[in-house]
Parts: structure tokens; sequence; C-alpha cells
């Protein structure tokens, strides 16, 4: 079950969308699917083992599953498939990315791309996105866990999204600034 990738992509920009990366437990996956939605994601990309409809990952996505459009995706494509659909990818790291408030990426819609927790994501993902994306987080902590940093980067991506639209909206000569003119 799911859409294909294409059509999920192919929703206009900007939209902000999660890959799950091998993250095999279910709980987990459910919680992400729950989270996305919540941050008003586009939708959620699957890859490798992690599995959006293992029975625990429906209960724990508390209907997610069934109402944010899911997709899978093969890990030697999708980041090819990402740029050729104009969305950015952001890899989420524990320490080796630019700070998620300073990160700069373009304008338009951006993927966040997530991992297991034990494994992280893997150099495949590091070295192909375009950023890298850190959290910060006290010195005492190794890493925030996967639902917790999907939940801050979504709502940075969404924030941006929204503060581009605002600006692009009030910007000399568009429609809503000529209706705001004296």
């Amino acid at each position: 079950a799911g859409m294909a990738l294409t059509a999920l992509l192919a929703q206009p920009p900007p939209a902000a969308f999660l890959v799950i990366i091998d993250v095999t437990e279910p709980g987990n996956v459910g919680a992400l699917i729950r989270t996305a939605l919540a941050c008003g994601a586009a939708g959620v990309i699957s890859v490798g083992a992690t599995d959006p409809f293992h029975p625990k990952a429906v209960r724990t996505s508390l209907g997610s599953t069934f109402k944010l459009p899911l997709a899978r995706a093969l890990p030697e494509e999708l980041l090819a498939q990402l740029r050729a659909a104009g969305v950015h990818s952001l890899a989420t790291v524990a320490r080796e990315g630019a700070g998620l408030h300073e990160a700069a990426w373009p304008r338009g819609s951006a993927a966040v791309l997530v991992g297991n927790e034990s494994q992280r994501l893997g150099a495949h993902w590091r070295d192909g996105a375009d950023p890298r994306v850190s959290i910060d987080l006290s010195r005492a902590a190794d890493s925030f866990c996967v639902n917790a940093a999907a939940a801050i980067c979504l709502y940075e991506v969404q924030r941006r999204l929204v503060v581009a639209a605002e600006c692009h909206a009030s910007a000399p000569g568009s429609v809503n600034a000529a209706k705001n003119d004296p």
C-alpha cells in the first residue's frame, strides 16, 4: 500500500517531507508518522527496513498512517529522485552538521532525512544531502531520540516555508501587497 513516490513528490511546492531510513522499531515508525502529520508534512517516504504498515506502527500512529500520503523508495535512487523533483534533502546528524537554525538551504520543498537510532544515517545519506543539519544539544547527551529530532527539524522547515510565503506575499508587486496598499 502507499502511493507512488513520483506522485508524492509532485505536490505543489513548497512542501515538507519526512524520510524515514532503516528505522526498524515499529513504535518509532508510527510515532514519526504521527509527528509528520502534526508538523504539517506533505508526506512520508520510507526507505530500507522501515515498515509503516507494521501493526504496531499503525497503532502508534493513532490513525496518522491513513491521513498522510506514504511512499516507499529505494536507497540508491532516492536522493536523485528528490533532486529531480526540486526537493532539497536535509540529513539529520548528531554533531557534524550546520546548526539547524543557521543552516542554509534554498527556498522550496525540503525532505528531512532521519535514520535508525543506533546506526544513524549512513555515509550515502550524510554525503549526498544538501545540507547536513544538527540540533544544538547538551554536551552530556549524544543525540536526540529520532522522533524528537524529526519534530524539531520538521517544525523548522515548516517555519521557514511559512516565513518565505509571507515574504513573497508582501513583496512589492505581489497580489497581496497590492491589496494592502492604501
